[in-house]
């Protein structure tokens, strides 16, 4: 801890004031030290002493301690850090970094371990909404840096702009092996609804990285029903025509091989949801002479919102 002292003015009036009762004070005594007048000292010292009281001096003491810096660590569980053994290097990366800075005095370190999202969606990595929250509370005048820890995969980069403001720097150790593919299966759009029967477009591609081309299968199937297979080319979106067979949803899964070598699998496939709805029912209620029976009929279609009535008399 230092301290260190000082001297401030807190006059108990304001300048104005104090110039005014100041300037005949010193006029007076001026004028009697000039005259020679007796007493004239006593008098300038009692004045100099009042306007000292009104002034108001105060010995100001600062004590200041030295807070360390924080240093905010990001660890990335999330279920794509479970493939490859990354999540042994994410480990060991965070055990590193801490033994070489466990001597440093001046900086605390902040862990936050960042995995799957809790909604449900076990392939989603808040990573940058971790580190939002994880400022939140601290000081930013105080912060060291931040080091993340991760396979590069994030699933809210829109939440960056929040972060615009951030002044330390930001380090990323990545996990992996540089020279590992992966394969993704990426859902360009998809319907969310479609009628029985008519076929809907999904369009999907494939990403091999590293600007990679060539032609892959791409198989779907209905409900655990016999896949469909065909052709599609690497990194081209690439439309795929499924029907709705059913009433309520529809479960499509599509998938491609995983390419040579390749160890992280769960996204080779997508599992989407059609929801099946069934077209307006068309009737046509030819009749003839009118008779309770034929109103009852009529009654009961038109009641109906699935059924489109087209009613002939024939008399």
């Amino acid at each position: 801890m230092a301290a260190d002292s000082s001297i401030i003015l807190a006059p108990l009036l304001d300048a104005s004031t104090l110039a005014a009762l100041a300037a005949p004070l010193a006029g007076l005594a001026v004028y009697g030290l000039w005259r020679r007048a007796r007493g004239a000292w006593l008098r300038l010292g009692f004045a100099a002493a009042a306007l000292a009281v009104l002034l108001q001096p105060v010995r100001l003491v600062h004590e200041r301690q030295v807070q360390p810096d924080i240093a905010v660590m990001l660890v990335d569980e999330s279920q794509s850090q479970a493939e490859a053994g990354r999540l042994a290097q994410t480990q060991r990366a965070a055990d590193a970094l801490m033994a070489a800075t466990a001597a440093d005095t001046t900086l605390e370190w902040r862990v936050v371990r960042v995995q799957s999202d809790a909604q449900g969606n076990d392939t989603a990595t808040a990573l940058f909404t971790a580190l939002a929250d994880a400022l939140h509370d601290e000081p930013r005048g105080r912060l060291a840096g931040v080091v993340l820890i991760t396979d590069g995969l994030a699933h809210d980069s829109e939440r960056q702009a929040a972060l615009g403001d951030l002044e330390a720097p930001v380090h990323a150790i990545l996990t992996g092996d540089p020279a590992m593919r992966d394969r993704q299966l990426v859902i360009a759009q998809t319907p969310r609804f479609g009628v029985v029967g008519r076929p809907l477009a999904i369009s999907v591609r494939v990403d091999d990285g590293d600007g990679a081309h060539g032609d892959v299968p791409l198989e779907w199937s209905y409900d655990d029903n016999a896949p469909q297979r065909r052709l599609v080319k690497v990194g081209e979106d690439v439309t795929v025509m499924v029907t709705p067979r059913h009433a309520g949803a529809n479960t499509v899964r599509l998938r491609v091989p995983a390419l040579a070598g390749e160890t992280i699998l769960f996204n080779n496939e997508a599992l989407l949801s059609i929801n099946g709805v069934r077209d307006r029912l068309r009737v046509l209620l030819i009749t003839g002479e009118p008779y309770p029976g034929e109103r009852a009929w009529r009654d009961t279609l038109k009641a109906d919102p699935a059924v489109d009535l087209v009613h002939f008399t024939i008399l």
